[in-house]
């Protein structure tokens, strides 16, 4: 199979499809109903992730300093979702990975919590071959995130994963992995 547009992956990413992700949310009145502490704003429609801004909305100031920013951002004419925001402070293994002729590859390194582009800039993302993507796989993704990454890897052979471990972190069922993207488009 194939993922044939960014707009299919969003439409089989939030059915679930791909993984483990973080909930979101187009209206914000509905991510002030979640419970979550803090949300991220994330731009679409813009290559290379756009804009991000973390937004905490636990107490009683979370309904105006969210307001303030959607407010902002709709008069600015920027398109976005609203993001339950990860625990980057757990951050450990993040890359992008797929399977080559030789075995499973791709950029991956330990963040230490930094975000991808952070990481990414720091120099903290390395490439990798087989050996050492699976030994890294291995090590950092709980085995039921494991299997949720060998699956989409069966769906779709010829794709790139994007994924954040975060430790002993369980977002339940015992996954600790954000997927955040797949893509071979």
């Amino acid at each position: 199979m194939k993922i044939e547009s960014k707009a299919e992956f969003f439409r089989l990413w939030n059915a679930g499809a791909l993984g483990f992700k973080l909930r979101t949310w187009n209206d914000p009145k509905e991510a002030l109903a979640s419970g979550v502490a803090i949300v991220g704003l994330r731009q679409v429609g813009k290559a290379g992730g756009g804009r991000l801004d973390i937004v905490p909305i636990a107490g009683s100031m979370g309904h105006e300093r969210l307001a303030g920013v959607v407010r902002e951002w709709t008069n600015a004419g920027m398109r976005f979702v609203i993001c339950e925001a990860a625990p980057d402070e757990h951050g450990t293994l993040q890359g992008e990975i797929c399977r080559t002729i030789h075995g499973w590859g791709g950029l991956m390194g330990v963040s230490n919590g930094l975000r991808m582009r952070e990481a990414m800039a720091a120099g903290l993302l390395k490439p990798r071959g087989p050996a050492v993507s699976r030994f890294l796989v291995r090590h950092y993704m709980s085995p039921a995130s494991l299997d949720d990454l060998d699956a989409i890897l069966d769906l779709y052979p010829n794709a790139t994963v994007e994924f954040t471990c975060y430790g002993d972190h369980d977002f339940g069922r015992g996954r600790n992995t954000i997927f955040w993207e797949v893509r071979d488009y």
